[in-house]
């Protein structure tokens, strides 16, 4: 499953013909400084090509669980419905999941996938233009990659845990600030226009979120239209083909220090979890005290370029913190170490309790125990 921090698709996939860009191109374009009934004044369409009909991007991963325990990789068109309400719980309909196809090794990235729309989509219709009029709306979508992990080869609700949209791996950027969680701050998306008459937000507005009452608005043409929300005001294109390459958020991207030497990756191992690390007064952890007792060994690991003494090291620095959610991968030092630590035994297992008494959990009958 990918996160939800750490984190986001009904078999309609529907190849657009020809005709469905002609039609959308045909469409009577609006009255300058007007829409097309007289509420917005049109988007500024950028590549002009009748609507959009394929969606290509990449998809960049550098976080070493991205491809651990994933049952069948899936891009998917994602209903933003639930962002529109702020629903945390909206479940994307499965008729609303236009798969796309993975067109590279999964496996290895950046890979690439590729959708094509519907030419009638489904999903949660959102009336967002704030004309104070009640009518269709449109449809908000956002590529996104997820892993199916039940059922059937859709999105139902135990792979969509607990449902909203996605915040990681998607063609949006969201804030990861406590403030403004999970709010749009930039990236793209993809709007369906069921008419002429529909008015779509052209900026974030004075209190910086979609979809809210100081929206700016312009009116939109009939059919797909993608949003670029990294330019102010938004660009509006309307090519056949867009590019939307899917997004690593900087909270789930690797640390990487290994262009640095042995004691400098420490220190900037060591400045990273003063900063982040959630636990450092429940824990009790002295950070300075570990500093002042495991810097030395990383020094000496780099003066000496002893690749097995900087491996110890670091497990001995990472064994000192008491938390399970801290590990780090077993080179051929640290197995063989292992083994000779491990390989016999009298038969038994110890625990500490909470009040400080040590009791016997296990033993072997018969054993030296």
């Amino acid at each position: 499953m990918k996160p939800r921090y750490l984190v986001a698709f009904s078999v309609l996939v529907v190849v657009l013909s020809a005709c469905a860009g002609s039609e959308a191109s045909g469409s009577p374009s609006p009255d300058p400084g007007q829409g097309s009934e007289g509420q917005f004044a049109p988007a500024e369409i950028q590549n002009d090509e009748g609507g959009t009909v394929t969606i290509t991007g990449e998809v960049a991963y550098t976080n070493p669980f991205f491809t651990a325990t994933v049952a069948e990789p899936l891009v998917i068109l994602e209903d933003q419905a639930g962002f529109v309400d702020r629903d945390r719980g909206y479940l994307m309909p499965p008729a609303s999941q236009t798969m796309g196809q993975i067109t590279s090794d999964f496996f290895t990235s950046p890979f690439t996938y590729s959708i094509s729309l519907p030419i009638e989509p489904e999903g949660g219709w959102r009336d967002v233009d704030n004309d104070g009029e009640t009518d269709e709306g449109v449809l908000v979508f956002a590529p996104a990659y997820w892993t199916n992990t039940f059922g059937a080869p859709v999105l139902e609700e135990r792979d969509l845990s607990g449902g909203g949209w996605s915040t990681a791996y998607a063609s949006t950027k969201l804030s990861e600030d406590a403030a403004t969680e999970r709010e749009y701050i930039g990236g793209k998306i993809i709007v369906y226009a069921p008419d002429d008459g529909q008015g779509f937000p052209s900026g974030f507005g004075a209190d910086a979120k979609l979809f809210s009452e100081d929206d700016p608005m312009v009116g939109l043409p009939q059919g797909y239209t993608m949003v670029d929300m990294d330019t102010d005001p938004f660009t509006f294109d309307r090519s056949r083909e867009v590019v939307m390459d899917l997004l690593e958020p900087e909270g789930a991207a690797l640390d990487d220090f290994s262009a640095l030497s042995y004691v400098a990756a420490f220190d900037e191992m060591l400045a990273m979890m003063r900063e982040e690390y959630s636990f450092t007064e429940l824990k009790g952890i002295d950070w300075d005290g570990m500093e002042s007792e495991f810097r030395p060994r990383f020094a000496e690991a780099t003066d000496n370029n002893d690749a097995d003494a900087y491996m110890f090291a670091l497990r001995d620095f990472l064994w000192s913190i008491p938390d399970g959610h801290i590990g780090f991968s077993f080179t051929d030092a640290l197995n063989t170490q292992f083994s000779i630590e491990t390989a016999a035994g009298l038969g038994m297992a110890i625990r500490e309790t909470d009040d400080g008494r040590v009791i016997v959990n296990y033993l072997t009958p018969g054993g030296p125990g």
